[in-house]
């Protein structure tokens, strides 16, 4: 089957520049809010809703996008570009089962995803949720069997996914993250995909929040694909607890060391602006973000 490709502009998705070249199929996924801080956490997510702005000048690329997020299995969430439009989302419904779907159509090629399933609660936000995906790329049709789960701890969080297609490879996704004290989360996440070069990618860090200041950090290694290394720090200082701004440095092996420049203004606890520039890419992202 071939791949249709879902762009991901969320900054957690950091670890796509290692694990990124895994997504071999696309999934209805819930959205994550646009973060220029804390890449590792155990929090889980409020309701939200974003509305954001993508602006490439190396490539002239244009992308706008807008997410409702109320939780994991009801949702929706808009992508659009120049040649790209990507539509998907999901409902929860009372007893436990829920239904999502997606549009795609990159450069005139569609992909038309709906993947009903069932969520077993285990507790507050806790949950183990299967599903059964059905993809269908112009003239190709695959099914897949979805088991994504998310579970929390008082100090602890794990997610782990597994992608088990009919006839395209197998996909693993873990990501454990921890709180070791106040101040500090430790996380990590492994990647596998089941090709023919059975490609690994692994990641850790951690995310260190001293008085107003946050300071992330992430190392990822990527094996039999790019076989590449990846790192990344970062750091926002907020004045006032309303007004941060901050910087990030990363590199990819074989590509030109990145430097970014952040900012982050909150207008209440709810509701925050986002603004983030990186110079090498000539790459502008600009957000508004408000919790409901």
């Amino acid at each position: 089957m071939k791949k249709c490709i879902i762009f991901a502009l969320t900054l957690s998705l950091v670890l796509s520049a290692v694990t990124g070249a895994m997504a071999a199929f696309p999934t209805v996924k819930a959205p994550g809010s646009f973060e220029v801080d804390t890449i590792w956490s155990i929090d889980w997510d409020d309701p939200f809703y974003e509305f954001g702005i993508n602006y490439n000048n190396n490539s002239d690329d244009f992308f706008a996008w807008g997410k409702y997020y109320l939780n994991d299995f009801t949702f929706a969430d808009l992508f659009v570009g120049e040649d790209y439009f990507n539509l998907n989302g999901s409902y929860l419904f009372d007893n436990g089962f829920f239904i999502g779907g997606a549009f795609i159509d990159d450069n005139d090629q569609d992909c038309f995803i709906i993947a009903p399933g069932y969520r077993f609660s285990l507790g507050e936000r806790s949950y183990v949720a299967l599903g059964l995906n059905y993809f269908d790329y112009d003239d190709d049709e695959e099914f897949a069997f979805d088991i994504n789960s998310k579970l929390y701890f008082d100090d602890a969080r794990l997610i782990a996914n597994l992608l088990i297609p009919e006839d395209s490879p197998i996909e693993l996704y873990i990501e454990p993250t921890f709180k070791i004290s106040e101040d500090v989360v430790v996380g990590g996440a492994l990647g596998y995909l089941e090709d023919a070069d059975e490609e690994l990618a692994v990641a850790a860090g951690l995310t260190w929040q001293p008085e107003n200041w946050i300071v992330d950090t992430i190392l990822a290694f990527n094996y039999n694909h790019a076989d590449a290394y990846y790192f990344k720090v970062g750091g926002l200082y907020t004045f006032n607890n309303q007004f941060g701004i901050g910087a990030d440095i990363s590199k990819l092996e074989d590509t030109d060391t990145e430097f970014a420049l952040k900012f982050k203004y909150q207008f209440d606890e709810k509701s925050d602006l986002k603004f983030y520039y990186e110079f090498e890419a000539e790459n502008l992202t600009l957000t508004y973000f408000s919790n409901f």
